[in-house]
């Protein structure tokens, strides 16, 4: 918390997070099965990729390497917990982690140091094989939907 400048863009950030998290409960709850409800859940998925994937900009410049390593951590750990939510759709996944990891890749790519370069051609090689886990995972289920299955 003291290591940010701006305590109010944290907590602009904070709010914008909950209140996509929020409106997607909300549409969830009330999910109808209608095209319209799948297409604003894939925006509202992709606002809360854009939301993570800002964490990047905002903060990743202000803090020392160390907590860098750990925010860096945080953001891998939501896109590889997003795989088994979205399992299925790759389309919602992609949404979902291409905003977090390529601005993290292209940042981190940016710092030209060695570590960093070498933790930039990880997130590249991470996002390749999650694409690849997608589309195995995402036809794999519906391989296994009912013929019936309108979802």
């Amino acid at each position: 918390w003291n290591k940010l400048d701006d305590h109010t863009t944290l907590l602009l950030w904070l709010l914008a997070l909950f209140a996509l998290t929020l409106v997607r409960m909300v549409i969830v709850s009330r999910k109808t099965g209608d095209l319209n409800c799948d297409r604003w859940q894939k925006i509202l998925t992709f606002a809360s990729g854009i939301t993570w994937g800002m964490m990047t900009p905002l903060f990743l410049p202000e803090l020392p390497p160390e907590q860098q390593m750990l925010l860096i951590l945080v953001m891998v750990g939501i896109v590889t917990g997003s795989s088994s939510m979205h399992a299925g759709r790759s389309d919602y996944f992609y949404a979902f982690m291409l905003p977090i990891l390529v601005p993290l890749g292209v940042w981190l790519f940016a710092q030209g140091t060695y570590l960093y370069m070498v933790l930039g051609i990880i997130d590249v090689a991470y996002i390749f094989s999650l694409i690849v886990y997608a589309n195995v995972y995402t036809e794999l289920l519906n391989d296994l939907k009912p013929k019936s299955c309108k979802c």
